[in-house]
């Protein structure tokens, strides 16, 4: 098989420059972003596939700074919880995020300006909501901004009063939450190790 830096030109369209150009981002600017352009990437995370065409998906984008801050407050909580599991378990990971949250102000979120919170309920969940994250990631990244899925996050669907901020129904769970905004760094590519079949 070829390496990606010897392939034909032609296949090295923009759809394919986007998705092996965007990266995790972890610092962003101070600026807000538009509302058409997040409306944007709402509605490529809405033209996601669904299994059985199910559509099980809500969308809640979070801009207001007051709510963000709150959100992040009881999201720091949740993930110190989290590490203090992650420190027995996976040390060398726990370190790297341990430092976040001596470094940063903003240690969850990362001071994004924009949150999209993906909600969903029903047997395909898990999976329509990854799909529309991960064409919002695409779509985020083709018009200039980066994102972060935080899975320290996930666990606030738990709380009664972000349930309440937030609008969920009964049966409804967060199952991804992106941080977005415009990147104000250029990470490389983590080696990628997966494992690859062909028959």
């Amino acid at each position: 098989m070829l390496e990606w830096s010897e392939r034909e030109e032609e296949q090295m369209n923009e759809t394919v420059k986007t998705i092996l150009a965007r990266r995790a981002i972890r610092n962003f600017k101070d600026k807000a972003v538009p509302e058409e352009v997040l409306e944007t990437v709402l509605e490529c995370a809405r033209f996601a596939p669904s299994a059985m065409n199910a559509q099980p998906s809500k969308f809640v984008m979070v801009r207001d700074k007051a709510v963000r801050e709150e959100i992040g407050e009881k999201a720091k909580g949740l993930a110190r919880s989290f590490l203090e599991g992650l420190k027995k378990n996976f040390p060398e990971r726990y370190e790297v995020i341990n430092k976040r949250f001596t470094d940063l102000a903003d240690p969850v979120f990362y001071g994004a300006p924009a949150l999209l919170i993906i909600v969903a309920k029903g047997d395909f969940a898990e999976s329509s909501a990854a799909l529309a994250a991960e064409n919002a990631m695409i779509a985020a990244k083709s018009l200039g901004l980066g994102t972060c899925p935080i899975g320290l996050a996930v666990g606030l669907g738990q709380d009664p009063e972000v349930r309440k901020w937030l609008k969920l129904g009964e049966e409804e769970k967060i199952k991804v939450i992106l941080a977005i905004g415009y990147p104000d760094e250029e990470p490389e590519a983590a080696p990628r190790t997966s494992e690859t079949i062909w028959l």
